[in-house]
C-alpha cells in the first residue's frame, strides 16, 4: 500500500525540478555547444573538442583575443571558430610571419590584458604561453603566412585568424569578417572523453 507524500516532501521536490528545468532552458537558449572539426586552432582546441560557446546578440562587445563562433562568409550554413585578432579601425600587418596589431608584436596571451604581448616566446626568450602554433613547413604553403598587409580593419567588422597561424583559413584569405555574423563566444570545454578538460575555460 502506497502513501500519500507529505506536503512537505512535494513542495520541495516541485521546487527543486522547477530549477533544474529553467537552468536547462536557460543554458540551452544562452549556450550552444560545438565540435571543433579541424586543426586550425591549435595547440588550444584540438580536432575533436566540444565546447559551449555562449551566444552573442548584435550588439554585444567582441574584444581581441576571444575565441568565437561564426558563419563562414563564403557559405553562412557553415560554422567556423577561430580568434579575433583586431576590431574595427585596427591595423593588421604580417611579417617575417609574426601578426603585429597596430605596429605591435601580438603573439602571446591575447586575451590577458596584464601580459606583454610583445614578447615572442622561444627557447632564448621566455614569456607568457604562445596561443599561437607557427609551421615552417605551412608556412610556404601561402604568401599570406610570411607577409601580409598592413590592412586596416573596416567600420563593423573583425579581423579573425587561427591560433595554427600557417595552416588556418581565415580573414587574410577571405576579408574581414560582418560583426552580425557573429554567432557565439566559446566558454568552456564539454567533452566527456577528455576529463582533464572538461570545464576548462576556452582561452
Amino acid at each position: 500500500m502506497f502513501r500519500t507524500a507529505r506536503p512537505r516532501v512535494i513542495i520541495p521536490l516541485i521546487v527543486l525540478g522547477s530549477v533544474v528545468l529553467a537552468f536547462t532552458i536557460g543554458s540551452r537558449l544562452l549556450y550552444t555547444p560545438y565540435r571543433i572539426p579541424t586543426g586550425s586552432m591549435l595547440p588550444n582546441l584540438q580536432p575533436g573538442d566540444v565546447l559551449l560557446a555562449r551566444r552573442l546578440g548584435p550588439d554585444a562587445p567582441v574584444a581581441r583575443g576571444q575565441i568565437l563562433v561564426f558563419a563562414y562568409p563564403r557559405n553562412r550554413s557553415v560554422d567556423y571558430v577561430q580568434r579575433c585578432v583586431a576590431v574595427a579601425g585596427d591595423t593588421v600587418e604580417i611579417r617575417e610571419g609574426l601578426l603585429r596589431v597596430n605596429g605591435v608584436v601580438y603573439e602571446s596571451a591575447l586575451d590577458d590584458p596584464a601580459a606583454d604581448n610583445t614578447v615572442v616566446p622561444g627557447p632564448a626568450r621566455p614569456g607568457p604561453a604562445p596561443h599561437t602554433r607557427h609551421d615552417a613547413g605551412g608556412r610556404q604553403r601561402s604568401p599570406v603566412n610570411e607577409r601580409f598587409g598592413p590592412s586596416v580593419v573596416p567600420a563593423g567588422h573583425l579581423f579573425m585568424m587561427g591560433d595554427n597561424r600557417d595552416n588556418s583559413h581565415d580573414s587574410r584569405h577571405w576579408g574581414p569578417l560582418p560583426r552580425e555574423l557573429v554567432r557565439a563566444r566559446a566558454a568552456v570545454f564539454v567533452h566527456p572523453l577528455r576529463p582533464a578538460r572538461f570545464g576548462r575555460r576556452a582561452r
